[in-house]
């Protein structure tokens, strides 16, 4: 296990209440930090989203446009609809609404084939 890991701030929150380094609490931040970017960036009902076995990576990559940072994307379940959550995404409203520009729909026995 190293004794750094640097994520980047936006993506990973800042929980600088951290006292210790363990696998669980990097896990913990990862999770919770990637919640909250779901909800801050699509508005979706924070109660709303299943969070169990079905929460994974599917992807890491370099984001070139923003000097290769790593970028990781997540597949969450919600039990809202794709039209409820279309339409809370439509309103606006939610904390970075700039930083997306669309939001896309599969259904779940698709997403292995992306």
């Amino acid at each position: 296990m190293p004794k750094f890991l640097i994520f980047p701030e936006k993506f990973f929150g800042t929980n600088r209440n951290l006292t210790t380094y363990s696998k669980e609490n990097i896990i913990e931040e990862i999770i919770s930090s990637t919640i909250a970017e779901c909800v801050d960036e699509t508005n979706v009902d924070r109660n709303s989203l299943l969070i169990d076995s079905f929460f994974f990576v599917i992807a890491v990559v370099r984001n070139q446009p923003q000097y290769g940072r790593p970028a990781i994307e997540f597949c969450l379940r919600t039990s809202m609809t794709s039209n409820e959550l279309q339409q809370r995404y439509d309103l606006q409203t939610h904390i970075e609404a700039n930083e997306t520009s669309e939001l896309k729909f599969w259904p779940l026995d698709k997403i292995s084939h992306l």
